[in-house]
């Protein structure tokens, strides 16, 4: 899917997904799972603790979905790179900032 419908030309995603088949004889509508965060993935949640949703595939299909950027989806934007904040005092916005840029162009150059 285009990363940014409202724009021409746009890249294009591929979030990553697994359609559960339903265990009701009459199943309703599928329901979506999206596993919270962020930055987590809702088909390694789903695959790492199945006993825990079967509860789902009474009522319809679970569609268990890893958001765009996480997981199994493409492009991955997880980075191997931990921020490097001091955590015995609060942080200023630039410093923040900061950090979270040199992170990103190392991801980047990654």
């Amino acid at each position: 899917m285009p990363e940014n419908r409202h724009a021409a030309g746009s890249r294009t995603i591929e979030p990553a997904f697994a359609r559960i088949r339903s265990t009701s004889p009459n199943p309703g509508p599928p329901l979506v799972y999206l596993e919270g965060g962020p930055g987590g993935s809702g088909l390694s949640t789903w695959a790492s603790q199945p006993d825990r949703y079967l509860c789902f595939l009474e009522f319809g299909d679970v569609i268990a979905l890893d958001q765009r950027g996480v997981g199994l989806s493409r492009p991955n934007l997880t980075g191997p790179f931990r921020l490097d904040l001091p955590l015995d005092r609060l942080v200023t916005r630039e410093e923040y900032l900061a950090e979270h840029l040199a992170k990103a162009a190392e991801t980047a150059a990654f």
